[in-house]
């Protein structure tokens, strides 16, 4: 005699070990939600939108310090980033930004102000660069960061696969913008 329970035990024990192993987050395109205060969203794109390609680590990279790049967005876990909610300050929401692949955090080198320097993954940590502020205009979304007050840009507004990815003084050019 055949069982009906079967089938569904079954279903319910796939779903649980997909939910389990990570893979279900993974496979997102897109963060399930905006990130908000009640904790960490799921691993997403963070997207540029003038040029549509994803903050990427070069190579998949665990290597600490490495650059970041924008690459155009793919399945590959370094594409995959997770916004970890820390606090609010001055009406903002800050976050750290986690890589799927490297579990390392987006992060300014040496907490620099300079403009222009690359951004790199690092391990994370409660250092006042690896954390990035949303700020929602009427033009897009923008990442600042804490440490430096600059937001997260490709210089020159570049669509280039590779183009590293920097701190730059906010403003309203196209590159300032990212789709999270």
């Amino acid at each position: 005699m055949k069982s009906h329970y079967r089938l569904p035990g079954i279903l319910a024990a796939a779903a649980a070990t997909l939910v389990t192993s990570g893979i279900a987050d993974a496979s997102a395109s897109a963060p399930d939600s905006k990130p908000g205060p009640s904790g960490a969203t799921a691993y997403g794109w963070v997207r540029n939108a003038n040029s549509a390609h994803c903050l990427a680590v070069p190579g998949g990279s665990t290597e600490n310090g490495i650059g970041l790049i924008q690459w155009g967005c793919g399945s590959w876990r370094d594409h995959y980033w997770q916004f970890e909610y820390a606090f609010n300050s001055g009406g903002r929401n800050y976050y750290r930004l986690r890589n799927l692949n490297s579990q390392q955090c987006l992060a300014v080198p040496g907490a620099s102000t300079t403009p222009g320097t690359q951004v790199i993954q690092w391990p994370c940590g409660t250092w006042k660069d690896h954390y990035w502020g949303i700020e929602y205009t009427n033009r897009g979304t923008r990442l600042v960061n804490w440490n430096s007050g600059q937001c997260l840009a490709i210089p020159g507004a570049s669509r280039v696969q590779g183009e590293k990815a920097i701190q730059w003084p906010c403003g309203t050019w196209a590159d300032h913008y990212w789709n999270i």
